[in-house]
């Protein structure tokens, strides 16, 4: 997958990834910037397509940015821009090994809900997008066209700096259970899955790419001895420390107080 999937600098990173794959195969890349979020770019990138290429073997739909952008550019884009394609992908469908493959990148943060999260917005356009897919999935898979979902969670990115602590990628080691960050060969694998006909026979699914941060994102159950024998159950939560999320609020320009769990404890932060 481009570099330019995990940057946000424009036309410039679009010309540097498509002069470099180009390198590797002549004429292999080209890249047309389109703002995904109206039905004007969209079209225009349908039309700029459509005067190149014959069929599509693989869209991906995958954009990034508050509230209403994000529901515009995380639902809305993928469906229009997904319908304005169909054609394409319908006729390289037609050709089998698993063409006409439509993958979404959603994110971890679709089933992040415990109270304390400053991600609402992201997290409900991102849940929105998941539902997409298998409605984009039903439409489409009589025309043999497939639709999947890849859903990261924490990958070093300009937006999510691992040198930065409150951001999630700075804290992978605390709170993922395989403890460490994604790299650009796991997401890379997981769309070479997707993108070919190793996934076939696979439409309407959802690949978490997370190492296992989902299982315990709202929290995990523990047991807890109270020295005497005995044992009770506790519900932990995999967030950030008090102060790392207040930074975060702060960014946010949420009110913590609006947020804040009942109780909280420095260490392992709401519970």
């Amino acid at each position: 997958m481009a570099d330019a999937w995990v940057k946000n600098g424009g036309k410039e990173v679009l010309k540097q990834a498509a002069v470099r794959f180009n390198d590797i195969s002549d004429d292999s890349a080209f890249f047309f910037p389109a703002d995904v979020a109206t039905q004007e770019g969209i079209d225009n990138l349908a039309k700029e397509l459509s005067s190149r290429e014959t069929s599509l073997d693989v869209l991906v739909n995958n954009a990034g940015m508050a509230w209403m952008q994000q529901f515009s550019l995380n639902t809305w884009g993928p469906a229009a821009l997904t319908s304005a394609l169909a054609p394409l992908l319908v006729e390289a469908a037609k050709k089998g090994e698993g063409r006409g493959s439509v993958i979404l990148i959603t994110s971890v943060s679709e089933s992040m809900w415990f109270a304390a999260s400053p991600m609402n917005g992201y997290s409900l356009s991102k849940a929105a997008e998941a539902a997409l897919t298998k409605i984009l999935a039903n439409k489409l898979v009589a025309h043999g066209v497939r639709g999947n979902t890849i859903a990261p969670g924490t990958f070093p990115s300009p937006g999510n700096n691992p040198a930065n602590a409150i951001m999630p990628s700075g804290n992978a080691e605390a709170f993922v259970p395989m403890k460490r960050n994604g790299n650009a060969d796991d997401i890379a694998e997981a769309f070479l899955f997707l993108a070919t006909k190793a996934s076939a026979y696979v439409t309407g699914q959802k690949l978490a790419l997370d190492g296992g941060w989902s299982m315990v994102l709202n929290g995990r159950w523990r047991l807890v001895a109270d020295g005497r024998g005995r044992f009770s159950l506790s519900l932990r939560s995999y967030t950030p420390s008090k102060d790392q999320f207040r930074e975060r609020c702060r960014h946010a320009e949420v009110q913590v107080e609006h947020l804040l769990p009942v109780k909280w404890d420095s260490e392992r932060g709401p519970f």
